[in-house]
């Protein structure tokens, strides 16, 4: 699924006319394992060189793959960012631990892409991504075969993250063909309401229209319907608006739609 996940990236990047970083970790290459106490020096010595052989060749596959991408794609590999509406794209190898790699250089981009985690269980890396980074993440599924936000839905709860994910999704809001803002039935009435954003997006010549949906008793299910039903092929919703520990805990939207959707999320904490 490697080249499925760069891919749906470069089908942003091309949406947008941006130039994309795809970021490759490595585990630190000196005393990967540590010989206090576990084995004789010769033998850590030589499952040290193992381990670091299984990364160089994890890497030339990692160069690979992106290179076939961007080919497919017709997308230009190259480490200037001034793409002058052209999308371009450089890999970045470092070694560390991903989560604390992906909080590090997501502060330095303009959004953050990151595909639904192995299994949809959140993992540290997604994670950081959404708390860390402080730029807006579109969450693609593994397999993205398009990008096509003319549609776009959003799913509003007057909560901080909502907003700050509606902020980040300016760029494909301007350009959407019709944008749909929905809540469910026990939240109409929080204030900013729908409404209340409606006349905030027109302001930025977004013309927006509005809708309360019937919630069911699993959390996010009759929004992610809404979505599948009109066929929208962006959600703008804010990620973990009731803490991670309680999401974890309980359940919430950002997990529904890990598990569940099968278009791009842009996400917001």
């Amino acid at each position: 699924e490697l080249k499925e996940r760069i891919k749906g990236a470069l089908f942003i990047a091309k949406y947008l006319g941006a130039h994309l970083e795809v970021l490759r970790s490595e585990t630190v290459s000196k005393k990967t394992i540590s010989s206090e106490g576990f084995a004789p020096k010769h033998l850590i010595d030589k499952m040290n060189d193992l381990n670091q052989q299984i990364e160089v060749g994890t890497t030339n596959k990692y160069k690979n793959v992106f290179q076939q991408a961007c080919e497919e794609l017709n997308v230009k590999i190259t480490e200037n960012t001034l793409t002058d509406g052209n999308t371009t794209a450089s890999l970045i190898i470092d070694q560390g631990l991903r989560s604390t790699l992906v909080a590090q250089y997501g502060k330095l981009c303009d959004m953050v892409i990151a595909a639904c985690p192995p299994g949809n269980v959140p993992t540290a890396t997604f994670q950081a991504a959404v708390l860390y980074s402080g730029k807006p993440v579109i969450m693609i599924p593994r397999v993205l075969e398009k990008f096509d936000p003319s549609k776009i839905i959003i799913f509003w709860n007057a909560s901080t993250e909502s907003s700050r994910a509606i902020d980040g999704a300016m760029p494909f809001l301007k350009k959407a063909k019709e944008v749909l803002i929905v809540t469910r039935q026990n939240t109409e009435d929080k204030k900013p309401t729908i409404f209340d954003i409606q006349q905030y997006l027109a302001i930025h010549d977004i013309d927006a229209k509005c809708e309360i949906v019937t919630p069911t008793k699993v959390r996010g299910e009759a929004l992610l319907q809404k979505t599948t039903d009109g066929g929208y092929g962006l959600i703008v919703a804010g990620a973990y608006a009731q803490g991670k520990i309680k999401e974890k805990m309980f359940g919430g939207l950002t997990t529904y739609l890990l598990e569940h959707t099968k278009v791009p999320v842009l996400s917001a904490h």
